[in-house]
């Protein structure tokens, strides 16, 4: 994506980023655009910026994105602009791993998301799940109690793209045990 956004500005398009200002990556691709890059994080952010029709537009994304809200702000910016090249960046990992997380929201009664309190993948997994069941974030079995099972029957479980394979082994052999 830091290509495209760089060889996109070197043509003379504005570069509209979807993501988060402060994210690494979001600051490194605003970076290949001598810091010009038009970002935007939510919906509301859209509104409150002017956008010319008589420009040219590259968007890209940052790769951990929420999938359905990037689609949102697509659409909202395929209706304000006539000459944009639209490129999908998220990583095609985090989309299967979002999507995933979805449909087992909606099948459960609460969710479980293993990683880091840091890392954007995993953030954006909680706030998936949170949309359809209480959800608890967390990053290794010891933050669980068994109280916060309570009342619950089916319980979901997803994990952050790096989070490694022995501590979801943990997370989900403590569940089993309950």
């Amino acid at each position: 994506m830091h290509e495209v956004a760089k060889k996109h500005y070197s043509q003379g398009f504005d570069i509209i980023v979807i993501g988060d200002a402060k994210h690494p990556e979001v600051i490194g691709i605003n970076g290949w655009c001598n810091n010009e890059a038009i970002i935007i994080k939510t919906l509301e952010d859209l509104e409150n910026i002017s956008l010319d029709k008589n420009k040219k537009y590259c968007v890209v994304a940052q790769t951990t994105i929420n999938i359905d809200l990037y689609n949102k702000i697509l659409e909202a910016l395929s209706n304000k602009l006539d000459n944009v090249i639209f490129n999908n960046t998220i990583c095609s990992a985090t989309k299967v791993r979002q999507e995933a997380a979805k449909e087992i929201s909606a099948d459960v009664d609460m969710m479980v998301v293993v990683g880091g309190k840091h890392s954007s993948n995993t953030q954006k997994l909680v706030q998936i799940c949170q949309e359809y069941v209480p959800t608890l974030a967390i990053e290794t079995v010891n933050e669980l109690n068994p109280e916060d099972f309570k009342g619950f029957k089916k319980v979901g479980l997803t994990a952050g793209a790096s989070t490694p394979d022995w501590i979801i082994e943990e997370v989900i052999s403590y569940i089993k045990a309950l």
